[in-house]
């Protein structure tokens, strides 16, 4: 619900901002001209959340949102873009190893074996690193997920990093670390937060390790109704 007059006028121009001449769900990561529409989408959707809380008490912490760089991060990766040293394929292999010991699915312990190999391996080779980083991704993402690396449902804003393992990782390996940061009070977006948390997921088909369907459909079911406003007064919808 907006506020009435006579404020109505900016929420319009609100609105309007986001009034893009695509689909939403045609955005993508991987589109330049896209980048900037789709975090403020995002932003508008963190600050619309705490916005529509009854509890007067609780307002969006611009100030904080200021003090840091953001940028729009993949909830699930499943490219390895920028990792082209030694160090960073290790750390990755090292963070994603605690993953596959996490899931109890029959995980071939041949790939964690392999894993350990690699690791300790003073020469690994960009060939070896990239075939286990494709078994590690075929087991930690659900089938078809792929098809989405890019778009809406599968991007969040977090703090800008220089880690390109951590940034170039799956999603319960980023989950990880936001629980981390939480711990320590870091400032996370809500949503941000509310999504590592499956927060939006029914949980009949909450999959505590993976980002799939049933966690995209969540997400932008979500952000229609946080949006709903907005999106009549432009006549539009975040599909599904």
């Amino acid at each position: 619900m907006l506020p009435k007059q006579p404020f109505k006028i900016h929420w319009t121009l609100i609105a309007e901002s986001i009034n893009f001449r695509k689909d939403y769900l045609d955005l993508g990561y991987d589109n330049k001209t896209d980048y900037g529409l789709i975090e403020k989408l995002l932003l508008l959707f963190n600050i619309e959340t705490i916005r529509q809380k009854s509890d007067e008490t609780m307002r969006f912490p611009f100030d904080k949102h200021k003090q840091e760089d953001w940028s729009l991060e993949h909830i699930h990766a499943q490219q390895s873009q920028g990792l082209n040293k030694r160090e960073q394929w290790v750390e990755w292999l090292s963070l994603h190893r605690n993953s596959l010991m996490s899931i109890d699915n029959g995980t071939d312990k041949d790939l964690i074996q392999d894993i350990d190999e690699a690791v300790k391996d003073e020469h690994l080779k960009g060939d070896t690193f990239s075939a286990l980083f494709d078994r590690v991704i075929n087991i930690l993402s659900e089938d078809g997920s792929i098809d989405y690396t890019h778009s809406l449902s599968n991007l969040a804003l977090l703090k800008q990093s220089d880690n390109s393992a951590l940034n170039n990782s799956t999603f319960d390996v980023k989950r990880n670390k936001i629980l981390e940061m939480d711990k320590t009070s870091d400032y996370i977006p809500v949503c941000t937060r509310r999504v590592f948390l499956k927060y939006y997921t029914p949980s009949e088909s909450n999959q505590v390790h993976f980002w799939g369907k049933a966690d995209r459909d969540g997400v932008i079911s979500e952000m229609n109704t946080v949006l709903r406003a907005y999106l009549t007064l432009i006549q539009k919808e975040i599909k599904l």
